[in-house]
């Protein structure tokens, strides 16, 4: 079995913001005030090691191949990635991929996400993964995890 997970780009806050982003540099790692999301590293590493894994950071300009083999596509995202992270469902599963979507926006906006997916995981996803895995192995996917 073969999963992708994707960290969707979306535009930084500071992007713009020349002046704030001066004052608040001493707390800035990179383009962020905060570290970067660790919802798919930790979904990685709940991976069994006979699941081979793809990680693509949308945001370091990874390729992305909507016609590359894999049983699932996992996407986790926060608001301002949701417009990214709905193309990128929508193209993956125009190309027949099963796509799974979580993180804070889709937790929040469960039916709003699944117009864009196969999957929703509702809330954390660390008592949910080995249960996605055995359905995912089963073509036998819920809509919604909770």
């Amino acid at each position: 079995m073969k999963l992708i997970f994707i960290y969707p780009k979306f535009k930084k806050f500071l992007t713009d913001r020349v002046a704030l982003r001066e004052r608040l540099k001493k707390f800035a790692v990179g383009d962020y005030v905060m570290p970067p999301s660790l919802a798919i590293p930790i979904i990685v590493s709940l991976t069994p090691k006979d699941i081979e894994i793809k990680l693509i950071d949308d945001n370091f300009g990874d390729p992305i191949d909507f016609d590359e083999d894999a049983d699932a596509v996992c996407i986790s995202f926060f608001t301002p990635q949701a417009a990214r992270a709905y193309y990128l469902g929508n193209e993956y599963r125009k190309h027949g991929k099963t796509v799974i979507m979580g993180g804070f926006h889709p937790t929040a906006t469960p039916d709003e996400t699944l117009q864009h997916c196969d999957t929703v995981c509702i809330g954390e996803v660390e008592p949910l993964w080995s249960e996605i895995l055995n359905d995912l192995k089963k073509k036998s996917l819920k809509k919604l995890y909770k």
